[in-house]
């Protein structure tokens, strides 16, 4: 089993993300997805935990709303806009 210390050193540096609104709140979605974006950019381990309205970001044909004007394109696939 592992120590505490040890738990703390595998966890070190990563970033986990937890949104639970979907496209009813597109700050927070947007807000969400700019926090996973900058830690992977970072090299970061990143990783989004979606739940609840969140979940439907994930399916085909969801996340293809735009926020507002002018919000920025998902920089790994241009042209897509992930909220």
């Amino acid at each position: 089993m592992l120590s505490t210390k040890d738990k703390k050193k595998i966890m070190a540096g990563k970033a986990v993300i937890s949104l639970t609104t979907g496209l009813e709140d597109p700050e927070r979605v947007t807000v969400a997805f700019l926090v996973a974006l900058g830690a992977a950019e970072q090299g970061r381990p990143t990783l989004m935990f979606l739940t609840k309205e969140a979940t439907r970001l994930a399916m085909d044909g969801v996340a293809t709303a735009v926020a507002c004007d002018g919000c920025p394109t998902c920089r790994c696939c241009p042209g897509h806009r992930p909220w």
